[in-house]
């Protein structure tokens, strides 16, 4: 990773529509802090030969747009919980009531999976230039949503046990091993 992807702070804020913080100083400093974390994540989870193409001075458009969008979700994905602890000490807000005074923050738990979704977009974003890491990592974190199976099994005392598996072969396996 000797090479840097051109984006700047500002092109990161108007992708993630928040120009309001532009030239705010613990942003500012927050992405500069995290942008080492976010290269490493692109350089490990695209081929070397992607990866400098963006780098270089003359990309395509495609690469260009796809690393751009996804240095972008990642810087996000980075810097999420650090934004929502001191976005001008408010925080993110998940919900506002009626009376200006009753404000909801996002948890911990929303934080988690809204960070998850945003390394699933980046992935997609990047999915013609993903290294096998990267196409690991995109079946890791779509495989945990989409091969989900649950099964609902009557007792003889009329109670219901419902079970998950994310494994189909593990779900078959448990299925059968006590016939």
């Amino acid at each position: 990773m000797s090479a840097v992807i051109p984006v700047t702070q500002l092109d990161v804020l108007k992708t993630l529509n928040l120009s309001d913080l532009t030239g705010k100083a613990g942003v500012t400093d927050l992405f500069t802090s995290h942008q080492p974390g976010v290269l490493l994540w692109l350089s490990e989870n695209t081929t070397s030969a992607s990866y400098d193409e963006a780098a270089g001075d003359s990309q395509s458009a495609a690469i260009s747009v796809a690393f751009k969008l996804a240095y972008s979700l990642i810087m996000l994905n980075k810097t999420l919980e650090f934004l929502n602890l001191n976005t001008i000490g408010k925080g993110i807000i998940e919900s506002t009531g009626m009376d200006a005074h009753k404000t909801q923050l996002i948890t911990q738990a929303t934080i988690e999976k809204k960070k998850k979704q945003l390394e699933l977009q980046a992935l997609k974003y990047l999915n013609l230039y993903l290294s096998p890491a990267g196409k690991r990592q995109l079946i890791n974190i779509e495989g945990r949503r989409k091969n989900r199976v649950q099964c609902a099994i009557l007792c003889e005392d009329d109670t219901e046990q419902t079970y998950n598996w994310w494994d189909i072969d593990a779900f078959n396996k448990n299925l059968w091993s006590d016939l």
